[in-house]
């Protein structure tokens, strides 16, 4: 980092010089000595799981020799990575690397910026499979709507400027962090006041209005503090909008959780419906499935990422039937789940033809086509 960034912190020496590009490893830096005494510490007071603050800027060498001694003192420590692709990291420095040395997952701030892209700077709904991962990082991803860095779901968008824009609304966080919470098998991060709808309104201080709760700055959440309620903690001073929306998050992540989702593979359906009358070729809509074929479920998930609703015609090719382990001699039954919605059934042999599916402005449908449980 330059001079000017994170005034307030130390920058500590792992052994790598950002000026020269030389390393040091050997022997041991003593810094690394003294980050795993205090990993150590923490775990000793029963902590068994630690966020690595922009992971990417420490070198792998020195995570492999951190992580192996936290795992020698409890086999099942948790360490999750903010890291982020950048020419400044140290050499050796990919995303799967940091996996390879031990991190549990790792930020998806590819998928996140790509959607953020389609709500506010132009790109399609049929850009985003483009950025998800094909091999064994789909499960080591944590997928997020909103984080500390970020500026709120409910902030405004702004056009042509994706780190300044939000998704426009709290309602566009049905569509977007359904959409985030249930592409993969890794974990999820639903953030502070996300709930409620928190826009980030309000000139905190150092950072000005810019739709974040906080970064240097204390602050408030006011429409978390309606949640609060003078410390009852109840939720009191909500709106029915503010409730229902609380509600809603309740159960996305009470689905996201379940097999199918929170294991299992995932088929795009974006290709073989982006020409159906009514998906606007892709632009808006997202569907694809869910499965796990092991533990026999199968889920179908769509989204409208537009502020108008849309009937798209949805199919399902028989290829993703052979996938996903569905009968191709039997009637398909989805039942709806998280939101409202009428039953989804058709018969296997017209499911590539697919059928009309009413989506309301920003709205996420999830059925349930198949549970062995």
């Amino acid at each position: 980092p330059s001079t000017s960034d994170w005034y307030e912190t130390v920058k500590l020496n792992y052994g790598y010089n950002f000026e020269t590009g030389e390393s040091s490893y050997d022997p041991v830096p003593d810094t690394w000595k003294k980050m795993n005494r205090v990993i150590a510490y923490w775990q000793n007071k029963g902590v068994d799981g630690f966020r690595a603050d922009f992971a990417h800027l420490v070198p792998v060498e020195a995570w492999s020799y951190l992580i192996e001694r936290a795992e020698r003192r409890d086999e099942d420590v948790y360490f999750l990575a903010e890291a982020y692709s950048s020419p400044r990291a140290p050499p050796g420095f990919s995303l799967p690397n940091l996996v390879q040395v031990g991190f549990d997952a790792v930020y998806d701030d590819a998928t996140y910026d790509r959607l953020k892209e389609v709500f506010c700077c132009g790109k399609w709904a049929n850009d985003l499979p483009e950025v998800l991962p094909d091999d064994f990082m789909f499960d080591k991803f944590l997928r997020y709507a909103e984080n500390h860095d970020e500026r709120r779901v409910a902030s405004p968008i702004n056009e042509g400027e994706p780190s300044e824009s939000g998704f426009g609304s709290m309602e566009a966080g049905r569509a977007a962090a359904g959409t985030l919470f249930l592409l993969g098998s890794g974990p999820v991060l639903l953030f502070n006041g996300q709930t409620v709808g928190e826009p980030g309104e309000g000139k905190e201080g150092f950072d000005g209005d810019d739709g974040r709760t906080t970064i240097f700055d204390y602050w408030t959440m006011p429409q978390m503090a309606k949640w609060v309620n003078d410390h009852q903690y109840d939720g009191g001073q909500l709106g029915p909008e503010q409730r229902e929306l609380r509600q809603w998050y309740a159960e996305l992540v009470g689905v996201a959780q379940r097999p199918g989702f929170a294991s299992g593979e995932i088929y795009m359906l974006q290709n073989h419906n982006r020409q159906k009358d009514g998906y606007t070729g892709g632009e808006h809509v997202l569907s694809f499935l869910r499965y796990d074929v092991e533990r026999d479920v199968t889920w179908l998930v769509i989204a409208n990422y537009d502020d108008n609703s849309h009937t798209p015609i949805v199919g399902i090719p028989e290829e993703a039937l052979q996938f996903a382990n569905l009968d191709q001699h039997e009637t398909l039954v989805g039942d709806p789940v998280i939101s409202e919605a009428d039953r989804l059934q058709m018969s296997s042999e017209a499911a590539p033809d697919g059928m009309r599916i009413p989506l309301p402005g920003h709205g996420l449908r999830v059925f349930r086509l198949k549970d062995g449980s």
